[in-house]
């Protein structure tokens, strides 16, 4: 799997230019789903393959994928776990947390007297521009959704926080991040979309 982030360059800059300073992507999970799951709005999880890394430069990461496959599905999501690089303005933790990858106790990241001193800066997003997975799309090897435009459905395609989001539409729809409460970890759980019509 290979992330590409906004650049200094690109139209999103404004949004992400300190952005990579501040977050970091720790992991990202592949859910293979069907799309009578769909459909109903229950994404049951019929293949999840975890995948680890690191950022090779500035505007990319490369992540080795292993797991749980499967040949009958219609469709993939992709769930990105972010964390925090070094203090900023934080929010609560709203999701399952583990902090085996999230460092942010460790680090005295969610130290109130830390946050108090923080405020809240416009640059500090990131944008995942595309995401290029080989070997598991049923059509050609690559599969390769994208987010290219930061300012449709603004700002549902920025990360401004710790915690896990669902890259929701993938290859199909106009793509958006959706927060998620937990990680699955195996296959047969089930993820619950509040919309299943992007708009």
């Amino acid at each position: 799997m290979e992330i590409t982030l906004s650049g200094p360059d690109d139209k999103c800059s404004k949004y992400t230019k300190r952005g990579n300073d501040f977050l970091v992507i720790t992991h990202a999970r592949i859910f293979q789903i069907k799309d009578e799951d769909w459909n109903i709005g229950e994404l049951q999880i019929h293949g999840n393959i975890e995948c680890h890394g690191k950022q090779t430069n500035a505007t990319n990461y490369d992540f080795d994928c292993d797991g749980k496959t499967t040949e009958d599905y219609d469709g993939l999501n992709i769930m990105f776990s972010v964390t925090t690089r070094k203090q900023m303005l934080s929010g609560p933790i709203d999701y399952r947390y583990t902090e085996s990858s999230m460092q942010l106790i460790k680090n005295g990241y969610l130290n109130p007297a830390n946050l108090n001193k923080q405020k809240f800066h416009h640059d500090q997003h990131i944008h995942i521009k595309t995401v290029t997975i080989t070997g598991l799309a049923k059509e050609g090897d690559r599969f390769s959704p994208s987010m290219i435009d930061c300012h449709d459905k603004f700002p549902q395609k920025l990360i401004a926080d710790h915690g896990l989001y669902m890259y929701e539409g993938a290859g199909k729809y106009d793509n958006i991040l959706q927060r998620m409460y937990f990680e699955p970890d195996s296959t047969g759980e089930y993820i619950v979309v509040t919309d299943t019509k992007l708009s």
